[in-house]
């Protein structure tokens, strides 16, 4: 709508609008097309009768090809024309793509580039009388276009300072490592996001607002003050992987190399962003090696390779607290016959999954340091899913001999 506008489009709304949904995600307009009848430059003649309708003074949506009316019933929503002042005064700030200078400097730069091609251009068809002060007209045109919006568009001060919920991106596994078992790297990825906030989070319309992979929250969906919970690519391949049931599907695929993952709210505000790579400072054994990145401390900033660590995918913890709480080991791995597991917490269960996810064997136990019997388990993989007296499980990968 933005783009429309400050061209001053007469065909944006009535014949030139069209929209897209990302699988998963958002109904979203556009791509932007036909701008040939733009910034000022209505040249549409009608039978004999010209037209002159990109002006500086006038909004489209409600002026000529004025096309669905929910165009103006949405400019007159006071909430969403808050948000759309926001984003126009975001992108005319100095240095943006639709500040004055910007496009000033843009416009100079392409002028410069076409030079010889206008001279060609009117010795073929006698169209350019002044090439120098129709690009100084445009100039002019723009400036009174960006100051008649910014006068016309309201003020922003009520979405200007939104408080956003406390989620943070803990956890991204974006390059798995393949296996015999699980031979496909994009259907073991995750997405972890967690509640480091003291209430609970409704996550009606948060989104993944960026391109790549696609989800958006359903709707009256919330998350529980510490809880955590995985977007995995494929969720039936997650769960036979790690035992865990995921709490959605993504579309399509995390990128190997780097990605920039927005969490935002139903409006656009960002409640997290982390945008990784797979090269220093990252860590860069999480590119393929059997690591998935965790995030160190969830207090800290995640937008820093630094606060980043690389994490064996032999181990995935379905609730973080603090990692004091829930250290343990488990040995001899493999082992033919006995487990002896120590943990700085008291257990309370512990449960065997077989590689499909199949729970095989549960034993109720009361201790930090203990032995189970596994000798009559078939030789291979298997997931041993460990629970403490306070609710924290945590899991690992065991191998029987």
């Amino acid at each position: 709508m933005l783009i429309a506008e400050i061209a001053s489009n007469a065909d944006a709304y009535a014949l030139s609008t069209y929209y897209h949904k990302d699988r998963g995600g958002k109904l979203r307009a556009g791509p932007v097309w036909d701008y040939n009848l733009t910034y000022g430059n209505d040249l549409f003649d009608f039978f004999g009768t010209p037209y002159d309708r990109s002006q500086t003074y006038v909004w489209q949506f409600n002026y000529s090809n004025t096309g669905s009316y929910f165009w103006g019933d949405l400019f007159n929503n006071s909430t969403f024309k808050c948000y759309l002042a926001k984003r126009f005064d975001e992108l005319t700030e100095e240095g943006q793509p639709l500040s004055f200078n910007y496009l000033s400097n843009l416009i100079d730069n392409t002028a410069e580039l076409i030079s010889e091609a206008t001279e060609r251009e009117n010795e073929r068809w006698e169209t350019i009388d002044d090439f120098s002060g129709e690009i100084a007209n445009m100039k002019v045109w723009i400036q009174e276009r960006i100051t008649w919006m910014r006068n016309n568009l309201g003020a922003f001060s009520n979405c200007n300072s939104i408080e956003t919920p406390s989620l943070v991106i803990s956890k991204i596994s974006y390059n798995p490592l393949e296996t015999d078992t699980f031979p496909e790297s994009k259907d073991l990825e995750f997405i972890e996001i967690q509640n480091i906030g003291t209430t609970t989070v409704n996550l009606t319309g948060v989104y993944l607002s960026k391109l790549g992979v696609s989800y958006q929250f359903e709707e009256n969906a919330t998350i529980s003050p510490a809880q955590s919970i995985q977007l995995a690519g494929n969720t039936d391949v997650f769960f036979d992987r790690y035992g865990l049931e995921a709490y959605g599907r993504f579309d399509r695929d995390l990128s190997n190399s780097s990605q920039n993952l927005v969490l935002a709210d139903a409006f656009g505000n960002i409640i997290d962003q982390v945008e990784y790579t797979d090269s220093a400072p990252w860590p860069e054994t999480a590119d393929g090696d059997g690591f998935y990145l965790e995030l160190i401390d969830v207090n800290s900033d995640n937008a820093l390779a630094s606060s980043w660590k690389a994490s064996s995918d032999a181990v995935l913890n379905t609730t973080v607290f603090n990692s004091n709480e829930i250290d343990f080991t488990v040995y001899p791995n493999p082992t033919k016959e006995k487990l002896t597991i120590t943990s700085k917490q008291i257990l309370e269960e512990i449960i065997i999954f077989n590689p499909l996810g199949q729970q095989i064997k549960t034993f109720q136990v009361n201790f930090k340091t203990g032995q189970i019997n596994i000798s009559d388990l078939k030789k291979g993989m298997y997931f041993l899913s460990l629970k403490g007296i306070n609710g924290v499980q945590f899991s690992t990968k065991i191998f029987k001999e």
